[in-house]
């Protein structure tokens, strides 16, 4: 049985361009979705950034915990 390679990491740059993306689309006001895409991509892009997991899981419980725009 083989294994499959893991897969790369998308580069930071490029997850934060679909982050702004998702911001501008949205009005900076993040419906259910959206809010959920957003804390997703928040954890990849700090994951790209090389931020340490503690780091990482402070800034998504914080955007969870600010829905109307995903932000402190």
């Amino acid at each position: 049985m083989s294994s499959l390679p893991a897969a790369r990491p998308r580069p930071a740059a490029t997850v934060n361009a679909e982050i702004r993306a998702l911001m501008l689309r949205s009005g900076g006001r993040l419906a259910a979705g959206d809010r959920a895409r957003y804390v997703a991509l928040l954890a990849e892009w700090a994951a790209g950034e090389g931020k340490n997991r503690a780091k990482v899981e402070v800034a998504v419980k914080k955007a969870a915990r600010h829905p109307e725009t995903g932000s402190g």
